[in-house]
């Protein structure tokens, strides 16, 4: 067979199908949730439920075939990555009153690219596993709703369907629901020339309250002030007479230009640093993103007021939190002698 060389340059430029490109992205943690039902007869539901199905155990069988084909995800769309996955979980959720089963598909990896293609795979395939058991008995029975809950990490960081809401045992799987600042007074401070002068409106703030309070806080206080040392200091010192706060959480000044001062208003004001919450925020922040060591953020303590800087991007918040998770309640824990 003859092949014209030419013409087979042209085929690989002109190439309509490829793997998206990820070799510039970061690793980062990632999970993604997703949901399907099925819809029974009562007299199927029934034999499923009194292990009587002829076939086999549906749920069992389900739940293993739902975990082999999230790790062939990759085989079976085109276009999908390979991915080193860290963790598979199908949950079967049985609702007597409608007659239905609901599939969970919880998907963790470590990865450059998410796994959502992986939980919704996984999801497909342990409905059809159960439909294959039973169709037997009936042909009618429906395969429905097959939708994402929930995703993060990447550079979107997290995502949740708002239209649903997350059964118990999922909201135990997600630390994002963990109340670990349960009874914590939280005073947010934005430090933005930018937002204070109106340039453009902040929306660090409201995301960072939205998380502490789910996180179990109480946020008593939030402001947005210029990023001036004299003012930083001023602003936490009259805030630390007026409430009864255990930490103070401040958002932007932590660059390296010459406009960044928020970093040294803290080491001026404070009675001593502690130097590993910056540590661990610039190391595992480089999952995020790769410039994470020109932060300079740190954690201090004044008057017993644990002080936390966090960079000024509105992403980089939950991040921050999620990496804080055990640190930032111990801490506070021994601050306060809790």
């Amino acid at each position: 067979m003859v092949v014209n060389i030419d013409n087979f340059k042209n085929s690989l430029v002109s190439s309509l199908y490829s793997m998206i490109n990820i070799s510039d992205k970061n690793f980062s943690y990632r999970r993604s949730i997703a949901v399907g039902s099925i819809c029974l007869n009562c007299d199927t539901y029934k034999l499923i439920l009194e292990k009587k199905v002829l076939k086999g155990d549906p749920l069992i069988l389900a739940e293993v075939a739902g975990i082999i084909a999230v790790k062939k995800t990759h085989d079976l769309i085109p276009l999908c990555h390979p991915i080193l996955l860290e963790e598979v979980k199908i949950f079967l959720v049985m609702n007597d009153d409608i007659k239905t089963i609901d599939v969970y598909c919880y998907v963790s990896t470590t990865s450059k690219t998410g796994v959502e293609m992986e939980a919704l795979t996984g999801v497909s395939v342990s409905l059809l596993t159960i439909y294959d058991l039973v169709k037997m008995y009936s042909a009618y029975f429906c395969i429905s709703n097959i939708k994402l809950l929930f995703k993060d990490g990447g550079k979107n960081g997290l995502w949740l369907n708002d239209n649903i809401i997350l059964p118990h045992f999922l909201k135990n799987k997600l630390d994002i629901f963990d109340k670990y600042l349960l009874d914590f007074n939280i005073i947010v401070i934005i430090i933005s020339d930018r937002a204070s002068n109106g340039i453009y409106e902040d929306k660090s703030a409201e995301i960072l309250k939205n998380i502490l309070q789910k996180l179990g806080a109480k946020v008593i206080y939030c402001t947005i002030i210029y990023d001036n040392e004299i003012l930083i200091i001023k602003t936490i010192k009259d805030l630390v007479k007026k409430y009864n706060v255990n930490c103070i959480i401040t958002s932007g000044g932590t660059g390296i230009t010459s406009k960044d001062l928020t970093v040294n208003a803290i080491k001026l004001l404070c009675d001593y640093c502690i130097p590993g919450f910056g540590e661990i925020l610039r190391f595992k922040g480089e999952l995020y993103n790769k410039y994470s060591w020109l932060s300079r953020c740190l954690a201090a303590v004044y008057k017993d007021i644990l002080i936390v800087t966090f960079p000024g991007s509105p992403k980089s918040i939950s991040e921050c939190l999620l990496i804080l998770k055990h640190i930032l309640p111990h801490s506070l824990k021994m601050i306060n002698k809790k």
